[in-house]
């Protein structure tokens, strides 16, 4: 999808508009990027519960990068995360477990 440098504007009555807004809300995105992923019948994933998971490993991925930068700067000599990248993994292979099966 290239630059949206495009706008269009359509009428609906207020019962699609209701179904509309009811239908993103859930799926919590904007007006815009709905329409265009439903226009274009691109995939729509409803992670619901896993956006706290994706938060928690976007954390964990900032922490292993502040302790790889202290390993490249020698602040730390030992740094094992042989365990932690086990999880990880584990962890992203349930997310596309869900997002696979949750599917509009």
């Amino acid at each position: 999808m290239g630059k949206k440098d495009i706008k269009i504007t359509f009428r609906v009555d207020k019962s699609t508009f209701n179904i509309i807004e009811s239908e993103r809300n859930k799926l919590n995105a904007n007006r815009s990027k709905y329409l265009n992923t439903i226009i274009t019948k691109k995939k729509i994933t409803v992670l619901g519960e896993a956006n706290d998971i994706v938060y928690e490993l976007r954390k964990i991925g900032n922490n292993i990068n502040q302790l790889t930068r202290l390993a490249n700067s020698r602040a730390i000599k030992v740094v094992d995360l042989e365990k932690t990248g086990e999880d990880i993994n584990r962890i992203w292979q349930l997310l596309n477990l869900l997002t696979s099966k949750k599917v509009i």
